[in-house]
């Protein structure tokens, strides 16, 4: 029996980021190419380099308005792809959570930005839903969503 004898690893997490998404309107998309979600993005600085950042999204209630439509939603570290969140409606009106991670190797101390990108076959891609007058805006807490940012070494 071979056993393995590795020093114990030392890891360092910082959050450097953290924050709650409010929303009080929907955001919606259309279009077939990749746009910005501009509501999304977000510049952020790192005070030392970092072997691993690791982010998160949670964005609540997302989905499409039209049967059989295809959406994609492309998270973005410096503008590099890091995570791809399709999304299939086989009925229209579907809303699921939608939760996003992504990863970040050797990122460098400094600025950093952070982006959501998004695109549709058909119809519009609500991200979220929100309407006024229904349970996700009439009763507290109201709908939101979360990102956070750690970095690991």
């Amino acid at each position: 029996m071979e056993q393995s004898h590795k020093k114990p690893v030392s890891s360092e997490i910082d959050i450097i980021k953290n924050e709650k998404l409010g929303y009080n309107s929907s955001i919606t998309l259309s279009s077939k190419q990749f746009n910005e979600v501009f509501y999304y993005s977000r510049d952020f600085k790192t005070l030392k380099d970092y072997k691993l950042l690791s982010i998160k999204l949670n964005i609540p209630f997302t989905g499409n308005d039209t049967t059989d439509s295809r959406s994609r939603i492309l998270l973005y570290l410096d503008n590099e792809p890091i995570c791809d969140g399709s999304i299939y409606n086989s009925q229209p009106w579907e809303f699921k959570p939608l939760n996003l991670e992504g990863f970040g190797f050797n990122v460098k101390k400094g600025n950093h930005n952070l982006q959501l990108k998004c695109c549709v076959d058909k119809g519009n891609l609500h991200i979220p839903h929100f309407k006024e007058g229904f349970i996700e805006s009439t009763i507290e807490p109201k709908l939101f969503g979360n990102l956070i940012i750690i970095g690991q070494n």
